[in-house]
């Protein structure tokens, strides 16, 4: 006894869908490993893919074996250099301080890491583009500190809020430490020092980690890059964009490849900074110690700390409990008097 199955075919009704749809569907996606694989399913895939204008790019650690490993010890020695010629004058006891602590930037992935330029090299119109670099290591990364920066062809502002340590409200504690009046110390101020420096050099790191982006993707009008913990954002918007594009142009930079730098030169810069030694939390029920909140602008811009307060108010706001918490924090500390400033030369 025999029977006999007839093969059907079955329909691809993926096929049937418009071009339009099928790039909607592939904008959703966003991730540029995941697009690069899928233009190798269809030829019709291949075709649409590369209009795709929003693209999510996370990049590993740079591999030892890559051409530009050489270069990678630069910005670690950038960073020693930086110690050295902007606090060595200025605060002569913090230079041994930092002299053993920015041994750790050593094993630090911010400076060793590079963009994949052959995952985005089929892209063609990409609008909005968000880059993930690696965790950062070392002593410095404190899992407390949170930082933003903004870049033009220069930087623009650039804040952190940072602390020693949280913990929850104890209950039978009744004392306002929040309104404590208390001065920094020398060690407190060595450790906001060094914060800051992190945090300026990683920015401006991540600034040129773009740079060879943009020449080959000058569609680009929106970026972020920020690490896989969300420590540091770095962003530019349209007009920045637009800005940094004008520079390179001017420079030469846009034809030649050569004259790509590791670090983009900082301006010099005025920094406005709150310090309070135990700050309160209520709505957040917790209790943030060595609350230090700073805000950072070009000494070319004048002072627009004042004229941002808003966006500074608002800069680590979010739904998750640890977003709740940064953000009640930043608010509270706008409200001190009692605020420090200082000011530093172009590096």
């Amino acid at each position: 006894m025999s029977s006999t199955f007839d093969e059907v075919e079955e329909e691809d009704y993926f096929d049937r869908l418009p071009d339009p749809i099928v790039l909607l569907i592939f904008n959703k996606v966003q991730d540029a490993k995941s697009l690069c694989l899928s233009m190798s399913v269809c030829k019709r895939f291949h075709s649409i893919i590369p209009e795709i204008d929003t693209v999510h790019l996370s990049i590993c650690k740079q591999n030892q074996q890559n051409p530009i490993s050489k270069k990678s010890n630069e910005p670690k020695k950038s960073f020693k250099n930086v110690v050295r010629r902007f606090l060595a004058k200025p605060f002569k006891s913090l230079f041994q301080f930092l002299k053993s602590r920015s041994g750790s930037c050593d094993h630090d992935d911010e400076y060793s890491c590079y963009i994949p330029h052959e995952v985005l090299k089929p892209f063609t119109d990409i609008r909005s583009l968000e880059i993930v670099v690696p965790k950062s290591g070392g002593d410095i990364s404190s899992d407390l500190l949170r930082w933003k920066a903004e870049f033009g062809s220069q930087l623009q502002s650039c804040l952190f809020l940072g602390a020693t340590e949280i913990s929850k409200i104890d209950e039978t504690d009744n004392s306002d430490s929040s309104n404590s009046s208390e001065r920094i110390g020398d060690d407190e101020l060595k450790l906001r020092i060094v914060w800051t420096i992190t945090c300026l050099i990683a920015a401006s790191t991540r600034h040129c980690l773009f740079q060879k982006t943009l020449m080959g993707h000058q569609t680009i009008n929106n970026l972020m890059i920020r690490d896989e913990s969300n420590q540091g954002t770095f962003s530019m918007n349209r007009k920045q964009i637009e800005e940094f594009k004008k520079s390179m142009m001017d420079s030469g930079v846009l034809d030649d490849n050569e004259t790509l730098l590791e670090r983009t030169k900082l301006p010099a810069l005025k920094m406005k900074m709150w310090y309070v030694p135990e700050l309160k939390l209520h709505e957040s029920r917790c209790v943030m110690k060595g609350a230090t909140l700073a805000v950072m602008k070009s000494v070319e811009e004048g002072n627009e700390v004042e004229e941002r307060r808003d966006w500074v108010a608002k800069a680590f706001d979010g739904e998750g409990e640890e977003e709740k918490v940064f953000g009640e924090a930043v608010r509270e500390l706008l409200k001190k008097k009692r605020s420090y400033i200082l000011e530093m030369n172009s590096f």
